[in-house]
Parts: C-alpha cells; sequence; structure tokens
C-alpha cells in the first residue's frame, strides 16, 4: 500500500489525541500536520510517517503514549488509544478494544480522562 492521506476518522482521532496530549500538543500538531498513512489495518489501527524536520519529543516522553478512550456507542467498554513513537516521531496508532472480536469503527471512538 502507498502512502496516502488521513481519512476524516483519522484526523478526528488526531484531534482529539492532541486535546488530552498536553505540553506535547504543540510538536504533536507540528507532526500530524505532516503526515501520511502508510498502513491502516481494519481494527482501526494505522501508522504513518511524519516529516522527517518536524520538532521531535522530548526524549523522556513515554512510549507508547497512553490515552483511556469510550465507545459512543456503548460506554461500557473500556478502551485504549496508544501513540506509538521512535526517536522523538509519532509513527502510528494503536486501539485496543474491550471486546477483541468486534472491533468498532473509529467514528465510535472518543478519547477522555481516565
Amino acid at each position: 500500500m502507498g502512502e496516502i492521506s488521513p481519512t476524516s476518522s483519522q484526523r478526528r482521532l488526531l484531534s482529539q489525541i492532541l486535546l488530552h496530549s498536553g505540553p506535547l500538543a504543540p510538536v504533536l500538531q507540528e507532526q500530524f500536520d505532516s503526515l501520511v498513512i502508510t498502513e491502516a489495518r481494519d481494527c482501526g489501527c494505522f501508522d504513518f510517517t511524519v516529516a522527517p524536520t518536524t520538532a521531535r519529543l522530548p526524549d523522556t516522553t513515554e512510549c507508547p503514549l497512553w490515552f483511556h478512550a469510550v465507545s459512543d456507542t456503548s460506554h461500557a467498554e473500556a478502551l485504549g488509544v496508544y501513540l506509538w513513537h521512535e526517536h522523538g516521531h509519532a509513527g502510528g496508532v494503536a486501539i485496543t478494544w474491550a471486546n477483541a472480536d468486534h472491533h468498532r469503527s473509529l467514528d465510535d471512538l472518543r478519547i477522555e480522562e481516565p
């Protein structure tokens, strides 16, 4: 698969990550503005590349960055969104679903404070 632009659902999820990333938001915003998707999987997870000239996350940044999420269609499900990064550049989003046999749409996902 070649590089493609993020879908509206992927952009929505990245925007929510920015809202909950605190002091890392400016660096992540710069990186997300330059990203292209390199692989998208059926479970909603996706890998991407960012411009190598963008600012880098601090060396002390936890990897992966974890965000608590819920499904808008079922609040009983506990979900997690993980932002993976390497050498200061974000490179992928992984999503854990409470029911691994049923992957919901990214549109059903909402990041919120734990």
